[in-house]
């Protein structure tokens, strides 16, 4: 875990309590992904009793398009934009954002593979459909990350 992150976790300051009280916030909105699933709405009231998720049949990740269709972009869609307008674009998500934080987790992504991946994309020419394919083989080790060795982008038609 990054030193900055783990100091949000376990720091004294305003800024630290507030990233804890709106953790789940700042983490969908970094969130690659979205989570697909059909839940069962009377456990999950958070009105009445102990907050249940139950979950029935499959789950799955929705990638949203690259593109946004509506113009305003979220989730994955917000890694294709330059610092200066993925922060304006992130703190338009919630009211309840620090945008000192938000700079901070930006500046903690930099690092992360699946989001320098991301942002390499638009170096490419941009075509009107493309896709990105996640495989897993079951000879790996999959609690174990493996960096990439090269920097590669291809295109399948």
């Amino acid at each position: 875990m990054p030193t900055e992150l783990r100091n949000l976790f376990l720091g004294d300051s305003k800024e630290c309590q507030h990233f804890r009280t709106y953790s789940r916030v700042y983490n969908n909105m970094f969130a690659f992904t979205s989570l697909g699933v059909h839940y069962d709405t009377e456990l999950a009231k958070r009105n009445r009793g102990i907050y249940t998720f139950k979950v029935q049949g499959q789950m799955y990740h929705f990638i949203d398009d690259l593109i946004p269709s509506t113009g305003k972009a979220k989730k994955l869609q917000l890694y294709f934009y330059d610092d200066e307008n993925e922060l304006t674009n992130r703190m338009t998500l919630s009211d309840n954002l620090n945008e000192l934080i938000v700079t901070k987790l930006m500046h903690m992504l930099k690092l992360n593979p699946y989001s320098t991946f991301l942002r390499s994309l638009t170096l490419f020419q941009i075509y009107l459909e493309f896709y990105i394919a996640l495989n897993s083989s079951s000879n790996l080790d999959q609690r174990t990350y493996n960096l990439p060795t090269v920097m590669k982008f291809s295109n399948l038609d």
